[in-house]
């Protein structure tokens, strides 16, 4: 989080972030969330708000910024990151690290 301007100066023109939030699902589900809905959400321990980072690198970088939301089992501080949402991160990696 505290390189996001570096980050995004690098001009991506496709950013995804993938991280735990609450949206009332089963724990490890992913969904697809929409720029303008991420504030809605109750998103994982960061110490920056979400939707921030968003705006920074989309207006630094003027590219597409896409949320992957992985519903967490719990979002207490300090809890570890649960099978289930480890599991769906690194299958959403996979995919998109195998796309041609």
């Amino acid at each position: 989080e505290i390189n996001i301007a570096n980050f995004a100066k690098q001009k991506p023109p496709v950013t995804i972030i993938i991280t735990a939030a609450e949206f009332k699902g089963e724990a490890g589900v992913a969904k697809l969330i929409p720029l303008d809905l991420v504030g809605d959400l109750k998103f994982s321990t960061n110490s920056f708000p979400i939707k921030v980072i968003a705006d920074i690198i989309k207006g630094e970088s003027e590219g597409e910024v896409y949320f992957i939301a992985i519903q967490s089992r719990n979002l207490k501080f300090g809890n570890t990151i649960s099978p289930e949402v480890k599991k769906t991160g690194e299958e959403i990696l996979d995919i998109i690290n195998n796309r041609k």
